[in-house]
């Protein structure tokens, strides 16, 4: 089998995958490198406080489960019990 594009003629399956796995893989590298540099972090703020809660160790909990997947820098305001 021969599949022909605008630049590439490849002659078989496994070379047309492997082929389109090494380009995307190179397009995504650059990417990755680019925009790793640019992204500012999210600026987030909490406000948090009450009578019934460890409201401390929730805050701690949510931020660190929140930098899992994103890159946040939080404000926290803790209004004291209540």
């Amino acid at each position: 089998m021969i599949i022909v594009t605008k630049r590439f003629v490849f002659k078989n399956t496994c070379t047309s995958v492997i082929g389109i796995v090494a380009i995307l893989m190179a397009i995504s590298c650059h990417t990755n490198a680019v925009s790793a540099q640019e992204v500012k972090p999210i600026k987030a703020l909490i406000i948090t406080g009450g009578c019934c809660h460890d409201y401390d160790a929730q805050t701690k909990l949510l931020q660190d489960g929140i930098r899992k997947y994103a890159h946040v820098d939080f404000d926290v305001v803790n209004e004291g019990k209540g």
